[in-house]
């Protein structure tokens, strides 16, 4: 007598198949198994009831599928659902259909970590933004790639901005990948490689410069003075940006600027908020202001988290962090973006 070898494989059947009535026929060292298609499930009309607005019919399939227990669960497949007239909405669980605004949402993508910081913050403002303009417990649709900013930081301090370029534009790409509709760099001064990030990309790229300079038009404000790092107070890129607008843009003097860089890379990356250090923010704020600003840019998106509209009365304050949040915001939901928001003052 000949024994034959027992084994055991599983066979993973689709939901089309009728599975009660396999039949196995065993024939010359071969196993033949029939499985019939199963029938497919007609619709039935179903009516349901509702006190407040009578009965309406719906079309439904239903379905019943075996469990492990061998019980079964019926699963119920319907079309023609709708939201009934003056009923409270959203009551299904579904997304409400009726609203426009969260059925065209568009994903931000926030290329962020330089500095951590910042990036907190912008995650902060963008959800709160957008549950001021939806309510309820609304918040962003957006993806985030935080990079490493000690990488950013090396090329900052080097000068390798082609380096920086390369790198920011491969997570750009991912943000891309990833879904984002349009992208917010959180950062002031790695604008300066903003041009080679948009041409990387194939969606819109947000610029800080443009968001913030329409606000300055809109307030009247045609000289602006400058508070950033180095790169972003003494490089042409970010001027030049504003220029474009035909807005005019000063900066504080050689130790002042050495003064701003400082604080913001040795303080406010690492949330140190120093009173000294915010004292003589305001003194350099002031000095501008008596050159001819007709308001103050904070151009780098921690120096909002040092110095707020109630620091320097009177003076129009030009947060880029919130404007920048604010104009995403306003593209994600599909809001107008002409009007600027009010300076801070």
């Amino acid at each position: 007598m000949r024994w034959l070898p027992t084994s055991c494989s599983p066979l993973f059947l689709g939901d089309s198949l009728d599975t009660e009535r396999i039949e196995a026929s065993y024939d010359s060292g071969v196993l033949v198994l029939r499985i019939p298609v199963a029938e497919k499930a007609k619709p039935r009309k179903i009516t349901v009831s509702s006190k407040d607005n009578g009965a309406k019919t719906i079309e439904a399939v239903i379905v019943t599928a075996g469990t492990a227990d061998g019980s079964s669960v019926r699963r119920t497949a319907m079309s023609g659902l709708m939201h009934a007239p003056g009923a409270p909405p959203g009551r299904s669980g579904m997304l409400r259909s009726d609203d426009s605004r969260r059925a065209n949402v568009q994903t931000i993508g926030v290329l962020g970590g330089m500095s951590g910081v910042a990036t907190g913050e912008y995650y902060r403002l963008l959800n709160a933004g957008v549950n001021a303009h939806l309510g309820g417990h609304a918040s962003a649709e957006l993806v985030l790639c935080s990079v490493d900013f000690a990488v950013i930081e090396r090329c900052i301090s080097t000068e390798r901005w082609d380096d920086a370029a390369q790198y920011l534009a491969e997570r750009a790409r991912r943000l891309e990948r990833a879904g984002a509709d349009f992208v917010i760099l959180a950062t002031n001064t790695l604008h300066r490689v903003a041009p080679e990030l948009q041409d990387a990309i194939g969606i819109p790229l947000v610029h800080i410069v443009d968001v913030t300079a329409d606000a300055a038009l809109a307030a009247d404000a045609a000289t602006l003075g400058l508070l950033g790092t180095a790169p972003v107070m003494e490089a042409n890129f970010y001027r030049a940006r504003f220029a474009e607008h035909g807005v005019e843009v000063i900066v504080p003097g050689e130790q002042e600027r050495a003064f701003v860089h400082r604080v913001i890379f040795e303080e406010l990356t690492r949330e140190v908020i120093d009173a000294g250090s915010r004292r003589e923010y305001l003194r350099i704020m002031r000095e501008l202001t008596d050159r001819g600003a007709d308001g103050i840019v904070l151009g780098c998106t921690e120096i909002s988290l040092l110095v707020t509209p109630g620091d320097a009365p009177g003076v129009m304050l030009f947060d880029t962090t919130a404007l920048h949040v604010e104009r995403a915001v306003r593209l994600s939901l599909g809001l107008p973006v002409a009007a600027a928001p009010e300076p801070r003052r």
